[in-house]
């Protein structure tokens, strides 16, 4: 199994969740997991826009995985 292929059931499993994106500049992205490639994140945004986002570009990326409720 590939590495993408193993990536792609994983964040099936989880419902494609939101992502938090730090860029090299300090710049900040955020949305849901639309798809991705080898080289590139596509993201949509809450204006329901496709992002696309090279990996070159990214410091570093977090999944945001609902926790449940607050208090």
């Amino acid at each position: 199994m590939s590495r993408l292929t193993k990536t792609r059931a994983q964040l099936e499993t989880l419902g494609f969740p939101r992502i938090g994106i730090e860029l090299k500049d300090g710049g900040k992205v955020y949305g849901q997991i639309d798809r991705f490639t080898t080289f590139t994140i596509y993201i949509k945004d809450k204006h329901g826009d496709v992002l696309d986002v090279p990996r070159r570009i990214i410091k570093r990326a977090l999944l945001l995985i609902d926790g449940g409720k607050g208090k």
